[in-house]
């Protein structure tokens, strides 16, 4: 059985011909099992400062395609990140209803696979994640000029890739060990032999899974639901939230300190928030 300290076992799937990386943890107390699902941008390390907390639950936190260890697709829509962690779920969680835990667009690929999987989800956590329509505007302004066609430069070494990485949008008050594991995953080196970020920039494009309204689907799930956000966020707001929580049949809203990536600034505390959560939505039976 695995504790608290234990490393992750990597696991690499193929789905579709593709590569999918996943970090898997077993945990000890018979909760349901936990899935992890990152933003847009992120990779699964992500979770590493706050999966100690989820300790009685096996936890799986995959790499999506076109982030991490993962390998690149020709597409990045809802759907196909959907059917990527239904394919995780098959491969490596046991045959019961699981829980879902989504940053961002992680939240907003876990609502979906909750919406159209109803019975494979026992409880969700959504971190930070806008379900509302994306003005193309908007979108356009932060999002398509960012998105592929134009290469990366690259960098030289390593060390100057990861010194070069940087939260979007920032956030204060994460741990120089955070930030440096994170780091640390992002970047990789390239054919021509030049190191850069381990995230395909195709899955910026406005078509992808960030940008649709998934507001309409909220009635369709049916699992106890949290949504925390964090005070300072520029991605959602209270309005937003309280709309998120007036659409699903068993919600509740938290507050929490700090910006987007609130979850890096406070594992522990974030940590212990969703261990209450799935103590009493997705404990053992």
């Amino acid at each position: 059985m695995g504790t608290p300290s234990d490393s992750p076992t990597s696991h690499v799937l193929s789905v579709d011909g593709r590569r999918l990386h996943c970090l898997l943890r077993t945990g000890q107390g018979g909760g349901a099992p936990v899935l992890l699902v990152h933003g847009g941008g992120a990779h699964a390390h992500w979770w590493d400062a706050l999966v100690p907390a989820l300790d009685g639950h096996m936890s799986i936190a995959p790499d999506l395609r076109g982030h991490g260890q993962s390998d690149w697709a020709e597409r990045y829509l809802i759907e196909d990140f959907g059917a990527d962690l239904l394919a995780v779920l098959d491969a490596l969680a046991p045959p019961v209803p699981v829980a879902l835990i989504g940053h961002s667009m992680g939240g907003r690929i876990t609502t979906w696979l909750a919406a159209h999987h109803p019975q494979r989800v026992r409880a969700m956590a959504l971190l930070d994640a806008r379900l509302g329509q994306i003005k193309a505007e908007r979108a356009d302004q932060w999002r398509a000029r960012r998105a592929a066609g134009t290469p990366r430069p690259g960098h030289a070494t390593r060390a100057v890739a990861q010194a070069a990485f940087r939260l979007t949008p920032a956030e204060p008050g994460i741990a120089a060990e955070v930030l440096a594991n994170l780091a640390a995953h992002a970047v990789h080196q390239r054919d021509d032999g030049l190191w850069d970020l381990c995230f395909d920039r195709a899955v910026l494009d406005l078509d992808g899974s960030r940008v649709g309204d998934l507001l309409p689907l909220l009635a369709r799930v049916q699992c106890p639901t949290l949504i925390a956000y964090g005070a300072e966020s520029t991605v959602i707001g209270p309005a937003q939230a309280a709309a998120c929580a007036a659409a699903l049949p068993a919600a509740r809203c938290e507050m929490l300190l700090g910006g987007h990536h609130f979850l890096l600034a406070d594992p522990a505390g974030v940590g212990r928030l969703l261990r209450e959560f799935l103590a009493e939505h997705a404990g053992p039976p």
